[in-house]
């Protein structure tokens, strides 16, 4: 009855050593080049979300923020944040900021007075607005240049 288990023992110590070689990091060989950035633009996937009844006006420009991220259907989530006119309008491939992973600052104002950013908006409202703050990493141009940001940069929108 031994012999099995010291088999066994055997053969996941010998499978132990294989993986470890294969885990290495090399110390030596010719420097290569890594994959472009344009090979699979599929590798970074945003799941995006529509908006949702009772969504404060801070959680609706952030959502819209995020869906930005996923491109599928020429944007059709992030669209859903837009009026039907500003759905049309709106140009993604017109160039784009990179901003902070941290959460932008949303002020949001609705007929001239500050909205807290759990509140919702009354639908009698007849002007609402929204500034965005974050801190700019790059921006990418309407080519697909990417450039970084100086340090410190910040956005205002």
């Amino acid at each position: 009855m031994r012999r099995p288990r010291a088999g066994l023992l055997v053969a996941f110590v010998a499978g132990a050593l294989v993986l470890d070689g294969c885990a290495s990091i090399p110390m030596s060989g010719p420097v290569m080049q890594g994959r472009n950035g344009d090979d699979d633009p599929a590798d970074v996937r945003v799941i995006a979300r529509e908006p949702a009844r009772g969504m404060s006006p801070q959680e609706i420009v952030r959502g819209f923020l995020l869906a930005a991220g996923n491109a599928e259907s020429d944007y059709a989530t992030t669209r859903t944040y837009l009026t039907k006119g500003a759905g049309t309008r709106w140009r993604p491939d017109s160039g784009t900021v990179v901003y902070s992973r941290e959460n932008p600052e949303v002020d949001v104002v609705a007929d001239g007075r500050a909205v807290p950013s759990d509140a919702a908006v009354s639908p009698d409202v007849r002007q609402v607005q929204a500034a965005v703050s974050a801190s700019v990493v790059a921006t990418i141009d309407a080519q697909g240049r990417y450039t970084v940001a100086d340090p410190g940069a910040k956005t205002d929108t």
